[in-house]
Order: C-alpha cells, then sequence, then structure tokens
C-alpha cells in the first residue's frame, strides 16, 4: 500500500460494537464493509405446559425446588421427583410445572419440557433419541443436522445448553438410564425429573420423595374445585371425602368435578356415595384409579361418553379439535364444545395454543389407558370405521392445504393420476370450516404443528386395513415432509404405505410410494439408496404400464447423478426422460424441470451455451403454464450460468427476478440459494458490504430448513469472501466448515471446490487445517478434469501459474497460465479469461517487458465487465507500468 493512502500508517485502528463473535481484520477497507457469519438470536423455547390455577400444597417440597436455585442445596444440578409406590396422580408433574412456572422468568434461555412416557401401557417409553431429537428441534437444530446416534445427539445437545440458564422438566421418567443423555453437562442450568421411582443410580441429585397431600392441603384443593364456601360449611363431609379419594389429587380433582357440577348436591351426601362404592373405585387390584375415571366417565351425557373413548385411539402427546371431529364425523364447533366439557370433568386437559394460534389438548397417561379399556369394548368394526374417519378427516385437510400451498397443487394432480379412487366417506370440508381458515392463512405451519396426529393417523389407516386411504395420505404427507425436513416421519409413513400397496396389488401406487422413498434418500444425502428406489420404482412403472411415470422417475434418477456428479449418466438419464416426456400431452411442466436439470448438467460442465439454450425452453414454459415455482428455480440457474461466463449485468437481472418470486411462494430453501448466488456476483463486483448481507440471509434461510448441502456451498462462498478482503484466517474457519459438510455428504463436486479453495489459501499464507502441504490446485485440477467441469479446471491452473510466479519460476507460469487462458477462450469464459491476461500481465511486468504488460491489460481489458472487481487489479497493475 502506497504511504498516500489513508490509514496505511499509525491511524489504523479498530473499533467493535455491541456483541462481537467473528472480528475480521481486513487492513484498510473503506466503504463500510459488514461481514456476518449468519448469526441470529438464540432461540428461547418456552414448552412448559400451561400452569395449574387450583394447585394447592407442597410448601415443603416447593422449599426444597426453591433451595435449589438460590444455592442453598449441596449439587443443585438435578431435582428427581419421586413418589410412593402407586404415584399414579400424586401430583408429581403439578409441582414440577407450577414451581417451574413460578421461577421459569429466573431461567433466560429458555425452559424445555417432554413427557418420557415411562409408565404408559400401550406405547413404549420415549427413548432418549426421540427426546433429544424434539429438544434439539426445540433449540432450532435443522432435522438434517441432528445427528442419528444417541450419544453425538446428547453431545451436541449439551454443547446448545453449556453456558446457559435453561430449566429441563423431564416429566414421568421410567429409569436413569432414560434420562442420563437428557442431562446438561455443566452450567447454570438445573433439570426437574419427575418419576413413580427413585432414580438412585443417578450421581450428584437431590432426591425429593413426592407423598400423597396432607389433609390441609387435600381439603384446600376439594375447596378451590367446588367453592371454599360449600367445604367450610361441612369441613366434617369435606374431610371425609378426601380421605376416601386418598388424598390423592387426581382422584380428588375427578370427585371435585362431580360435586361442582351438581350445586343441589350436599358434601354428606357425596361422602356417602363414595363410602359406598368409592374405596373399591379408587383402588382396585390393578389399576389405582380406574374408579375415579369410571365415576366421571358414567355420569357424562352419551354424546361425551363417545367422545371421550374415541381420545384414546390417539398415541400422540397432544391432539386438535378437527381430530375429534373427524372421527365422530361431526364438526370442528361441536368437538370443541365436546372437549371443554371434557376438560370441566377433568378427563382432557387443555395442553397449550400452537403457532396458528389453535388449542391443543392432551390426556393423562391413566386416563387415556381407562378409554382405551372402554374402546376394547366396541366391536372391531366400529373401531376401524372411528380410525378410517381420522385418516379421511386427515386426508382431506391434508389435500386442502396442498391446495393453497405453494407448488401443492402439482403434488396433489401427481398424486389424483396415481390414486384414481374417489375420496372416502367424511372427507368433506365443511364441517372442519375453522381449521380450513387456518390452513389457508398458513398451510405449511398447520402441517407443522399438527404432524404428530396426521403420521398417527396413517397408522391408524393402517390398523383398520384400509391400504389406498394409507397409500394416499402418506404420499399427499410427504410434499410437507420434504418442505419441512421432517424425514422421519416421512420414512415411518411410508413404510406403512408401502405395505399397504404391496398387500392391494396397487403396482402405480407402489411405484409412486417408491420413487417418494427415493427423494426421502435423495434428500438425506443417501444417494446409492436413492438409486435402488428409483429403480424399483421405474420397474414397477413399466410393470403397471405408466410410461409417464417411468419418466419422471429417470429425472429423478438424472438429478442423483448429478448431485454425484456424474454428468455423463445424468445427461442420459434425463435424454431418456425427455424423450418419454414429449411422448405426452400435459406433461410440458416435467419436461421444463427436466430442461432446467439438464441445463444445470451443462452449466456444471462448462457448457455455457448449451445450458443458456436449455434454461430459456425451461423458462418459457414456465411462463407460459404459469409455474412460479419453476420459474423462480430457472432464474436462479441460469443466473448462475451468466455469473460463470462473467455476464455480471445477466446474472444480477436473473437473481433479482427471483428473490421476489421466492419471498412470495414461501421457498426459504430457493430463497437460500439465490442468496448465495447473490453473494457471488456482489463479491465479482467488489461490494463486499452486500456479499456478506446476502451470505447472511442464505445461512439464515439454509439453516432453517435444514439444507445442509445449501449451508456447504455458502460456508465456502462466506471463505471466498473473507480472503477477498484479506482476512485469510478468518476464511479458515468456513472453508473447514464446507469441507466437513461436502465429505459427510459426499459430494465430488464441493470437495474438488474445496480443494481450489485450499490453494487459495495456501497462496494467502495460511495452511488449511488437516491438509497435505502439496499441490491442492493440482488436486482441483484433476478432479474438475475428471468431472468435465473446464471451467473451474482453467481456474486451479491460474491458480498454480499464479503461484509459480510468487516462486520467480516465470517461464513455468506463462505455460501453465496460457493453458488456463486457451481453456477460457474455449469455453468464453469472460471473466477467467481476463484474470489469465492479467496473471499474464504480472508475468511481462516481473521480466520489465512493458510492451507486453501493456498488451496483456488491453486484452483483459476487453473481455472483463466494467463492474468486475478485477478492473481494480487492472488499473492497479497499469499504474506500476508508468513507475
Amino acid at each position: 500500500m502506497s504511504d498516500d493512502v489513508p490509514g496505511s500508517r499509525d491511524d489504523v485502528h479498530n473499533e467493535t460494537f455491541g456483541t462481537v463473535r467473528t472480528v475480521v481484520q481486513a487492513g484498510s477497507i473503506f466503504g463500510g464493509v459488514h461481514v456476518h457469519e449468519g448469526e441470529r438470536t438464540l432461540p428461547v423455547p418456552r414448552q412448559l405446559p400451561n400452569d395449574i390455577p387450583d394447585f394447592s400444597g407442597r410448601a415443603d417440597a416447593l422449599e426444597v425446588l426453591d433451595g435449589l436455585r438460590s444455592g442453598s442445596m449441596p449439587n443443585p444440578a438435578t431435582v428427581i421427583i419421586s413418589a410412593i409406590a402407586g404415584t399414579a396422580g400424586i401430583g408429581k408433574t403439578a409441582l414440577a410445572v407450577h414451581w417451574a412456572h413460578q421461577v421459569k422468568e429466573e431461567f433466560p434461555a429458555g425452559q424445555l419440557y417432554v413427557n418420557l412416557r415411562g409408565y404408559d401401557p400401550a406405547r413404549p417409553p420415549v427413548s432418549p433419541g426421540e427426546a433429544l431429537t424434539e429438544f434439539l428441534l426445540a433449540l432450532e437444530v435443522p432435522v438434517s443436522r441432528i445427528p442419528a446416534d444417541v450419544d453425538a445427539q446428547a453431545v451436541l445437545y449439551r454443547s446448545l445448553l453449556a453456558g446457559r440458564r435453561f430449566l429441563v422438566v423431564l416429566d414421568n421418567a421410567s429409569s436413569a438410564r432414560q434420562v442420563e443423555p437428557l442431562l446438561p453437562g455443566t452450567g447454570p442450568s438445573i433439570v426437574v425429573i419427575t418419576s413413580r421411582q427413585r432414580l438412585t443410580a443417578l450421581d450428584g441429585v437431590v432426591n425429593l420423595r413426592l407423598d400423597v397431600l396432607d389433609r390441609v392441603a387435600a381439603a384446600q384443593l376439594l375447596g378451590a374445585l367446588v367453592g371454599h364456601e360449600r367445604v367450610a360449611a361441612e369441613p366434617g363431609a369435606a374431610g371425609r371425602i378426601v380421605q376416601l379419594c386418598g388424598m390423592l389429587p387426581l382422584a380428588i380433582r375427578i370427585a371435585g368435578a362431580r360435586i361442582a357440577a351438581s350445586p343441589h348436591w350436599t358434601l354428606s351426601r357425596f361422602a356417602r356415595r363414595l363410602e359406598a362404592k368409592r374405596l373399591d373405585e379408587l383402588r382396585t387390584e390393578d389399576r389405582e384409579v380406574r374408579g375415579a375415571f369410571a365415576l366421571t366417565y358414567d355420569r357424562l351425557p352419551e354424546h361425551l361418553k363417545e367422545a371421550f373413548v374415541v381420545l384414546g385411539l390417539h398415541d400422540t402427546a397432544e391432539f386438535p379439535a378437527w381430530s375429534l371431529a373427524a372421527m365422530l364425523h361431526t364438526d370442528v364447533d361441536t368437538a370443541e364444545e365436546m372437549i371443554d366439557a371434557l376438560v370441566s370433568a377433568q378427563l382432557v386437559d387443555f395442553s397449550r395454543t400452537d403457532s396458528t394460534g389453535t388449542p391443543a389438548f392432551r390426556m393423562h397417561d391413566l386416563i387415556r389407558d381407562y378409554a382405551r379399556e372402554l374402546l376394547a369394548r366396541w366391536s372391531r368394526e366400529r373401531m376401524a370405521e372411528t380410525r378410517r374417519r381420522l385418516a379421511a378427516g386427515s386426508l382431506s385437510l391434508t389435500r386442502h392445504a396442498l391446495s393453497v400451498a405453494p407448488g401443492g397443487v402439482n403434488f396433489l394432480l401427481l398424486g389424483a393420476r396415481t390414486f384414481a379412487a374417489a375420496m372416502p366417506a367424511g372427507a368433506e370440508l365443511e364441517p372442519f370450516a375453522p381449521t380450513v381458515e387456518v390452513i389457508e392463512s398458513d398451510p405449511a405451519r398447520w402441517f407443522g404443528d399438527n404432524t404428530p396426529v396426521l403420521t398417527s393417523a396413517v397408522r391408524r389407516s393402517a390398523e383398520a386395513g384400509d391400504q389406498d386411504l394409507t397409500a394416499q395420505l402418506a404420499f399427499y404427507l410427504a410434499w410437507y415432509f420434504r418442505v419441512g425436513g421432517r424425514l422421519r416421519e416421512w420414512q415411518e409413513s411410508h413404510q406403512l404405505a408401502l405395505d399397504a400397496v404391496r398387500s392391494s396389488g396397487h403396482r402405480g401406487g407402489e411405484a409412486a410410494i417408491t420413487r417418494s422413498l427415493g427423494n426421502l434418500s435423495r434428500d438425506a444425502r443417501r444417494f446409492t439408496e436413492a438409486i435402488d428406489h428409483f429403480e424399483r420404482a421405474s420397474a414397477l412403472y413399466q410393470e403397471a404400464g405408466d410410461e409417464l411415470g417411468t419418466g419422471q422417475t429417470l429425472n429423478h434418477l438424472g438429478d442423483v447423478a448429478m448431485e454425484m456428479s456424474r454428468f455423463d449418466a445424468a445427461l442420459r438419464y434425463f435424454a431418456d426422460s425427455l424423450a418419454i416426456l414429449r411422448r405426452h400431452e400435459g406433461a410440458e411442466l416435467i419436461e421444463a424441470y427436466t430442461l432446467n436439470s439438464v441445463g444445470c448438467v451443462h452449466r456444471d460442465r462448462a457448457a455455457f451455451t448449451e445450458a443458456a439454450e436449455n434454461f430459456d425452453q425451461a423458462l418459457s414454459i414456465f411462463r407460459r403454464r404459469g409455474d412460479r415455482v419453476g420459474e423462480a428455480w430457472c432464474l436462479r440457474c441460469r443466473g448462475e450460468n451468466r455469473l460463470n461466463q462473467g455476464l455480471l449485468t445477466q446474472a444480477r437481472a436473473d437473481f433479482e427476478r427471483a428473490v421476489p418470486l421466492f419471498e412470495d411462494l414461501g421457498d426459504r430453501g430457493g430463497g437460500g440459494w439465490n442468496h448465495r448466488a447473490l453473494a457471488e456476483l456482489h463479491r465479482w463486483c467488489g461490494d463486499h458490504a452486500a456479499a456478506a448481507e446476502h451470505l447472511t440471509s442464505a445461512f439464515e434461510l439454509f439453516r432453517e430448513v435444514g439444507e445442509l448441502l445449501g449451508e456447504a456451498w455458502t460456508a465456502l462462498e462466506q471463505a471466498e469472501l473473507l480472503m477477498a478482503i484479506g482476512d485469510a484466517a478468518g476464511a479458515v474457519r468456513f472453508w473447514q466448515r464446507a469441507a466437513e459438510l461436502f465429505a459427510d455428504l459426499d459430494i465430488p463436486r464441493g470437495e474438488a471446490f474445496v480443494q481450489l479453495s485450499a490453494g487459495r489459501l495456501r497462496s494467502a499464507g495460511v495452511q488449511p487445517p488437516g491438509t497435505a502441504p502439496d499441490d491442492a490446485f493440482a488436486t482441483a485440477r484433476d478432479m474438475f478434469r475428471q468431472m468435465g467441469d473446464h471451467n473451474n479446471e482453467g481456474w486451479a491452473l491460474l491458480g498454480t501459474g499464479t503461484a509459480l510466479v510468487r516462486e520467480g519460476r516465470l517461464d513455468e507460469a506463462v505455460d501453465t497460465i496460457t493453458v488456463a487462458a486457451e481453456i477460457f477462450s474455449r469455453l468464453d469464459a469472460r471473466t477467467g479469461r481476463g484474470a489469465a491476461w492479467l496473471a499474464l500481465a504480472e508475468v511481462a511486468l516481473a521480466r520489465h517487458d512493458i510492451a507486453g504488460c501493456r498488451a496483456a491489460l488491453a486484452n483483459a481489458a476487453s473481455v472483463l465487465h466494467p463492474e468486475c472487481v478485477l478492473q481494480e487489479r487492472l488499473r492497479e497493475i497499469e499504474g506500476r507500468t508508468r513507475v
């Protein structure tokens, strides 16, 4: 830097403001450069169930818990709330949740809650892996970034909690082994565990044995339920009632609900009823509170009895009112009234309001068990019909959500072609009017809130033996499972669907489900498995005589081959697909998507002219057919092709046209790719601040949808940007993240770019960690050459050539750079050609060949875009020729 440049002497200083995570030393840069790493506000989960407004007693237990947060108790890391034998209904959860609400503001990082289902007779306990997955999702870890291994999940979980103050409530634990992986490692967090056992295998915990209520607290609870004036009027009878209830909070609540519902009863009268039969009801051989549930159930009107029983079908932690409406073949408003009545009887609890503002409800595990006992008395036909109604209602709402979701209509059309059967009875939308309004306001959010119940409906349909309904519901749900990254639900539902279509002999349905499983494997980056699924689907389509389905599946095989950098194979698949698609009317949109994929292969192989032709053809179809999803993706892909050619103005136009399309569609993944492309464009234009802003947006969007491949490419572009502003050391961290992701995902093209970037880091004086000191440029050159990407082969050669210049090996440098220049010229890659001529100008200047240098500069000026950042280098070399 010359001495007359401001900031080049002692006036250089650095200032940081606010919370600083990454500090970039970039020398003297002007224009307000901002480099972001994609930082966002840390999530603050608030998962606690609603507090119990009439909570009574437990003063000693609350004092012990308070001692943990005040530090007066030894080793205040974990609390275990245990109980005496027969702990159902003892109030463990009520105490834990009540105390948690009292102190929740002291835990600014948030509150995590999970029901571990330790003692559910119909469902297995929640495994540590399932619980960790839900916690990591609440902490906004994308599904695709959650490790499959439980130990690795626990390490990630502990890392996220370290140094932050969380309150973690682990409810209904069955064993120490179940909760050990869920405990924070270090830090100021507090964990409250409820269990029917004393979890003595856990070290360093405070064991709190929760007993039944004392007489005073029990009477207070009864008074809160029936009215304190009634208890005060008959204190002896009130004492007798709570005694007959065994001081068990759940039993007292059931009794209190009955009394409150019958204001004409005296307490003495109800006590006499309990004396006559209640002891047996409250304490039986194998169900300690079955009698209490039966007393409440027996007093319900017939329609509420049926509602209570059918809710026993749910195997999810929560359920919405529309699910009851579906099972009873009634409307949502009526179902909500029924649930309100059951809430009043304390057979159902209000759980929370979901993200759409819709109430979600839950049943205690023992109450649900009682409902299932009653359900078992029904005929097999009646149970099957109820299960079918739940699945049919779920299918109706799912199809409607697809009809209003971006890109969902095409999925509906595909399903209609595969499953020609009429919609089953009970699937009309009119009864679900309130739910329909919620869906239409935000279909993706509705899918997210209702995923557990919708997935459960697939299971219920399979249990009912309705094979076509099972397959249809699973197939349509795949749209959201893919958008929402719900790979586990996708896998579970499709395995049931696959069994169903195989049993029914529905070859077309089996082909469609198998192809969807191929997309699942592809999204999970299990490419070999994806190929197996797609090849099986193709054979099934051929067996069923569905040529169009075969054509679509060949397109998927081409996409997988492209992602594996097997470009020749990809082109063969696409050619076969197009040959089939063009024989079918109505397949024009599928043809357009295939043409876009062909363009991407040509783009990645530096066949820019051929790529441009494919993109133009595809874009014309998308616009003619009004497919805004296809248009947005095609614009982004064409823009990248133009960027590679050095046509910066045209590339900018494509990217900027795609921005509002992705935003209007709500396509966060597509928007992430477009922001990453815009970042690269702005880097080439020298607008580093704008590039950094787009990278921040790309990181955020990719992490929201769990797109690891997009995150990998964005991390690599972030490294390139930091190198461009002179912070090679800061670039290493992003380079390393990209290298890890590309290796994990097995993306050869990405790994080749990692080598190219490693060479640039070494040229900047930084040795990337975990790499050998060999010529990374040569490694990248060979990888690009093997996959047919001659444009980046040229950039790798140029990197080698510039390194030779620095070493003073000028003859070798000229030979290498000339080869790169010839490649760029053959491809008409203008930016590459300009960079090669600038490198040759440097060689000429080093040889004091001013005329040769100026000739090379003139050649560079003739091809470089006026906005290209290399224009600055051209002017700098030009200035040196005049010295």
